[in-house]
């Protein structure tokens, strides 16, 4: 029976997606955009994605041009950029398209990227959680490492899980605690107004009125933790996961790669 090629599975997750194609001037002709919406474009500046450009920045657009004249290392690049929200909206699926493409260009890190995701099933119920797409739940609550890759601007993103719903979030060992803005914290079943009430300082110098409250477990990536104190600020703010979830692992950064492990 012959071998059944590295990439079907991952083919099969972009059909079962939806196949639902961006219009032009979106994510490129052609290329999946699954239940991600419209894509949305944003400034290299802008790290939290508050304010959408009406078209994409010039360093998209020369990332989307590169990429659709089958340049492997710009369809890299364009993955990340789709799978880190990185001047766009982020979508895995449209992330999943260009990786195949880039690795099927012999693209080393696409390759790479798509051996370790065509089997991301499997790895969700063992000992190992490789990048982002373990999202947390009782499903992977054995995992108990879980290995990052850097975005462009050398940031690590994986997905926060609380009362079964998940986020995207920053890891940020700068910052004291798992901060949320309160509609993201509404999302994830916790109710602003009834925590402890404090004040929070920011990267600009400034404070700003917060809430911390404690919550019983919750997912980074997806390793469980327990009894983790989360701030609350207002509506609109970044998904931080702070110290108050990672001094509980143990935390290795090497060559843009970041390693958690309890």
């Amino acid at each position: 029976m012959p071998a059944t090629p590295p990439y079907s599975c991952l083919s099969l997750l972009l059909c079962l997606a939806g196949c639902m194609f961006a219009a032009p001037g979106q994510a490129a002709p052609g290329a999946p955009t699954g239940s991600c919406g419209p894509v949305r474009y944003y400034a290299p500046e802008d790290n939290f994605n508050s304010s959408p450009l009406k078209a994409p920045h010039p360093l998209l657009g020369a990332l989307l041009k590169g990429a659709e004249n089958g340049v492997a290392v710009e369809q890299r690049n364009l993955a990340i950029s789709f799978e880190t929200g990185y001047l766009v909206r982020p979508c895995p699926v449209t992330a999943a398209y260009w990786y195949e493409k880039a690795g099927a260009g012999g693209d080393p890190v696409a390759a790479r990227w798509l051996a370790q995701h065509s089997d991301r099933e499997q790895r969700r119920h063992g000992g190992d959680c490789i990048e982002a797409q373990c999202t947390g739940g009782e499903a992977s609550a054995a995992n108990t490492r879980l290995v990052l890759d850097a975005d462009p601007r050398g940031h690590f993103h994986t997905r926060l899980t609380i009362n079964n719903t998940s986020t995207p979030g920053m890891i940020d060992t700068g910052a004291t605690l798992v901060s949320l803005g309160a509609d993201t914290a509404l999302r994830l079943g916790l109710i602003p107004g009834k925590g402890r009430r404090g004040l929070s300082r920011i990267a600009n110098g400034s404070t700003m009125a917060v809430e911390h409250v404690t919550v019983p477990s919750l997912y980074v990536g997806g390793i469980k933790l327990d009894y983790v104190t989360v701030s609350i600020g207002p509506s609109g703010a970044p998904t931080l996961i702070g110290m108050s979830a990672l001094k509980s692992l143990k935390v290795d950064v090497a060559s843009n790669r970041m390693t958690l492990s309890k």
